[in-house]
């Protein structure tokens, strides 16, 4: 099958995935949660069972940092490194991928489709992805999809020391927001102030996702988890409200 057929029937069968992404990469962008190459996006595709015959493999496999065991044979559709927010939202089929785990969890293989060349690779920080994914399927949850974004208010709120906590940050904005714990009854996890596209940030995601669906990088901005992309981004705006309620009655804004 040649190439441009491939293209087709892989964007005929992920279109209305695309356009919801494509819906969640402009609201992050309207709100000020993208500035630059900000921002990144997987949804876990596994089960729209895609066929072999367009599933044309791009390039040797990559071996991952880890294993991820529970992922061994997902397919995943996630941003492209350095892709922005704004251009995902007006054309993501040039600014996502598609890969497949492999190898029992070891290694991962793209696959060709758009605008693949020699230098597209996933996001950086695709190790914490991965790794909330394979939480998500070893503990049976439903979510499919995982989303970063830079978060003013909640980048603003964990600047002040009283905030810098687990405890801290959920007791105040539960307190300041009760609808808050309606939608996120377990809270939000906290992870101290680390290197972005590391290992260690993304186990630290890791530790404070358990039994969660978003996680507080401190400085930084938010992990959320998902149903659908629009799911992990209304986990984020409202964990948003309540750090803007926060400051309007300080009055500090």
């Amino acid at each position: 099958m040649e190439l441009n057929a491939i293209d087709k029937q892989m964007t005929d069968r992920l279109k209305p995935l695309f356009e919801e992404v494509s819906r969640v990469a402009g609201y992050l962008w309207q709100k000020g949660w993208a500035e630059r190459n900000a921002g990144n996006i997987s949804v876990r595709i596994t089960h729209m069972d895609f066929d072999d015959s367009y599933m044309l493999p791009f390039g040797e496999s990559v071996l991952l940092p880890k294993k991820y065991p529970a992922l061994a044979g997902e397919i995943f559709l996630i941003s492209v490194t350095e892709s922005r927010m704004r251009h995902l939202a007006l054309n993501p089929e040039e600014n996502l991928m598609v890969i497949k785990i492999t190898d029992g969890g070891s290694e991962y293989q793209m696959f060709r489709s758009y605008k693949l060349n020699e230098k597209t690779a996933p996001t950086s920080e695709m190790p914490t992805h991965l790794l909330l994914h394979n939480a998500i399927l070893e503990r049976g949850s439903e979510e499919k999809t995982v989303l970063h974004a830079h978060v003013t208010p909640v980048i603003a709120f964990t600047h002040y020391p009283e905030t810098q906590s687990e405890e801290a940050l959920n007791r105040l904005l539960w307190a300041i927001h009760p609808e808050l714990k309606t939608y996120l009854p377990e809270g939000a996890g906290y992870v101290p102030l680390l290197e972005p596209g590391s290992g260690t940030i993304a186990e630290a995601t890791l530790q404070a996702f358990e039994n969660r669906k978003i996680a507080v990088w401190e400085k930084h901005g938010v992990f959320s988890a998902g149903t659908t992309p629009e799911d992990a981004f209304d986990n984020m705006d409202i964990l948003a409200k309540a750090a803007e309620i926060w400051f309007m009655v300080r009055g500090d804004q």
